[in-house]
């Protein structure tokens, strides 16, 4: 087999392969490369781990727990309603000469969800416009970071912004984010 290096396509190549290496002695050099190369990386992985930073010291993760207990999930109900009439009332009255549907009111709950953040101890809360859009036909509960739910009502709102504002309606302090001081990074 000589120093031509051969092409392993079949079970019985490498197996001549492997014996024409452990024959010539390099099996052997080459486990013993395989394992220092194996025992490096491993040091080199280890003391790369030992040099990164604890993850919930990172400032998005600071930021992130400063602001939490002002977060509150939003969901809101509204209902609509439709006039539709029967798809059919133009067959009926070709074949029939009358006409048997009668337009009806369909009612349609929908819903949205979103999230904002309290600004102020009494309730008062930013968020999407989106999310409270069309507040006069609107259900729209909060729930705040500790897990309870309180109903709010629609104090005002920009389409072009995407901006609105609700307050929760509840006579108790909340956690809230002081617009007055806050940095670009909220530290």
């Amino acid at each position: 087999m000589g120093d031509v290096p051969q092409v392993v396509d079949s079970p019985k190549t490498a197996s001549l392969l492997a014996a024409d290496m452990t024959a010539r002695g390099d099996y052997p050099f080459s486990i013993a490369l395989g394992l220092l190369v194996a025992c490096a990386l491993t040091l080199v992985g280890s003391r790369v781990g030992f040099a990164q930073a604890d993850p919930a010291s990172e400032p998005a993760v600071l930021a992130v727990a400063k602001v939490l207990p002002a977060v509150v999930n939003i969901n809101t109900e509204r209902v609509v309603r439709r006039t539709v009439r029967d798809p059919f009332e133009d067959v009926y009255a070709q074949f029939f000469g009358y006409n048997r549907a009668r337009p009806r009111e369909i009612r349609q709950t929908l819903q949205s969800l979103g999230s904002g953040f309290i600004i102020d101890p009494a309730g008062y809360i930013v968020t999407n416009q989106h999310v409270v859009e069309r507040a006069a036909e609107l259900k729209i509960h909060v729930t705040t970071n500790d897990g309870k739910t309180y109903n709010a009502h629609y104090i005002a709102g920009d389409d072009k912004t995407d901006l609105a504002f609700i307050k929760i309606d509840a006579q108790t302090d909340f956690p809230f984010i002081n617009l007055d001081n806050i940095s670009p990074n909220l530290l």
